[in-house]
Order: structure tokens, then C-alpha cells, then sequence
């Protein structure tokens, strides 16, 4: 799920719910309440979760998703309890009527001579009442159990640690010298980017600002996109090559670009649907090694 379709989730649950989402304005991570969210009532506009001091969102989507679920089970057990008291008599406690039997007509006694005295009738014994009692119906079912959260995507800065990560999704074996070049991009203020989900690196940008004679800014540029193959068409392009972007514009850069050889699937596409268009082609060679 991108991030447009899980903010539109959200907006759609908190409207159900009668809230209207908030989602912080930040674009750069690390920075103020990034990422974050918040609920507000929709008709007085009252906070009602995820607002912390200075009115900064403190929640993430998945405590805002959890917090609207939580909302939607409390309504359904209270539908249950009104169902409940709402029932009549249970039928276990109803006794069945009984029509009484008319009393037997008596029998004439056989009078064999009229000095004989009449034999009594026999008396009927009363029979006992009977009790229906019938089985109470099943309990509801509970219900399912929330999902579970989804693993927080972040976009940070590389460390030398993420050596070994970062050369397998680089597919190089050189986890030392990369260890080593990104320490030192680190110190020259352009450390390289990842996208990390749940301890998993997915994603890499790199980025340099070129001095240029001609003018004054810097020339931004991207040297290189990546991002796993499993975790591609999910928004982590866009968020590495918008804070990279930020981070050029911090370095001073008025203009950005990316590598035409850039590693990425369908790379024209990717940038025009980022606002990018194709400014010219370069030439490149091999240079020999001293």
C-alpha cells in the first residue's frame, strides 16, 4: 500500500468515526512532528487523539488505524448489550399450560343382589406437571483481533554499519570499502540514504552538490537510486528522492538531476510522475587508472 492509499484509508475511517485527519506538513525527517498524525472531532474541531504540546501530532498511522478500529469493536459489543436488554423472557422460564382432564365418569356398580353392598371407585392419582425447559442459544463469537501493525518506514542517514546490508542489496562484495566511502561522505556533509522498514534496508540514494564555474548554486545531483525489487511501486523511490532533494536545497542547490544510468525500473516514468523532466543527454568514458 502506498502512502496515498493508506492516508486515504485513514481519512475514510476517521470520517465513519465522524473525525476529520490531520497529517503533519513536515517534508523532512527528523524534523518537528515528521510523519505523524492526528484526529479531530469533524463538527467542533476539538483534538481527539494523536495531539501532543504545542499542538504537534504525536500518532502514527498505525496508532491512528488501531485507535479507529478499537472505536468500531466498542460499538459493536454496545450493540450487543442494547440487543440484550432489549430480549423478553427467556423461554426457559415459561411452564406450559395444561388443559385439565375431565373427571371420569363412575363406573355403575354390577349389582348382583340388592343386599350386596356398591364396590367404591378407584381414585386417580395426580399426575406430575411437566417442565419444558429449553438450551440457551450459543454466545456470539468474539471478535477478530486487530491487525497487526505495520512496520514504521524511515528514511535516515546510512552508517558504516549498514556495510554489509547495503552491499547485498548493492550486490557487491566490497562491505569494507563501502564501509569506508560512506564514512567519508558522512564527514564531507552528503551521507548517503536508506529506507529501513522493521530493521530492513530497502532502499539507497546518494546525492553530491557540484561546484560549478558558470554560477553561483551548486548543481544537485542524484548519483544513484536503488530500492529492492520486492519492495518496489510502494512510495520509498519518492521518499528517498525527496529528502535527498531537501538536503540539496540545504546545501544551497537550485537545481536537481538524476543519472540517465540511473538503477531504477522504468526511471523516465518514475521521475516524471515526480515533477522531473528530461533536460539533456550525457556522454561518458572510461578514464585510466593512475
Amino acid at each position: 500500500m502506498t502512502d496515498a492509499d493508506r492516508d486515504k484509508m485513514l481519512k475514510e475511517m476517521a470520517a465513519n468515526r465522524g473525525c476529520k485527519l490531520v497529517k503533519s506538513r513536515r517534508r523532512k525527517a527528523g524534523t518537528g512532528d515528521f510523519g505523524r498524525y492526528g484526529l479531530k472531532d469533524a463538527g467542533s474541531d476539538r483534538d481527539v487523539f494523536g495531539f501532543g504540546a504545542e499542538g504537534l501530532l504525536t500518532a502514527s498511522a498505525e496508532e491512528i488505524e488501531a485507535f479507529l478500529r478499537k472505536g468500531a469493536v466498542a460499538d459493536w459489543k454496545s450493540s450487543l448489550v442494547a440487543a440484550a436488554a432489549g430480549a423478553g423472557p427467556a423461554n426457559d422460564e415459561r411452564t406450559p399450560v395444561r388443559k385439565k382432564a375431565a373427571p371420569k365418569a363412575k363406573r355403575a356398580a354390577q349389582v348382583e343382589d340388592e343386599d350386596e353392598e356398591e364396590e367404591a371407585p378407584p381414585v386417580p392419582r395426580p399426575k406430575p406437571k411437566l417442565r419444558v425447559v429449553e438450551k440457551a442459544p450459543p454466545p456470539p463469537p468474539p471478535p477478530p483481533p486487530p491487525p497487526a501493525p505495520r512496520p514504521i518506514l524511515k528514511i535516515r542517514e546510512a552508517r558504516p554499519a549498514d556495510a554489509e546490508a547495503l552491499a547485498a542489496l548493492l550486490g557487491n562484495d566490497d562491505a569494507k570499502g563501502l564501509a569506508d566511502r560512506i564514512s567519508r561522505l558522512r564527514k564531507a556533509g552528503e551521507p548517503p540514504l536508506v529506507a529501513e522498514e522493521g530493521g530492513a534496508l530497502l532502499g539507497l540514494v546518494a546525492f553530491h552538490a557540484v561546484p560549478l564555474v558558470q554560477e553561483e548554486a551548486p548543481l544537485g545531483r542524484l548519483t544513484l537510486l536503488l530500492v529492492a525489487p520486492h519492495a518496489r511501486r510502494r512510495g520509498l523511490g519518492r521518499a528517498l528522492v525527496e529528502e535527498a532533494a531537501a538536503r540539496l536545497a540545504d546545501l544551497g542547490c537550485t537545481r536537481a538531476e538524476a543519472m540517465a544510468g540511473i538503477e531504477l525500473a522504468a526511471a523516465p516514468d518514475f521521475f516524471r510522475r515526480l515533477g522531473w523532466s528530461r533536460d539533456f543527454y550525457r556522454y561518458a568514458t572510461e578514464l585510466p587508472r593512475p
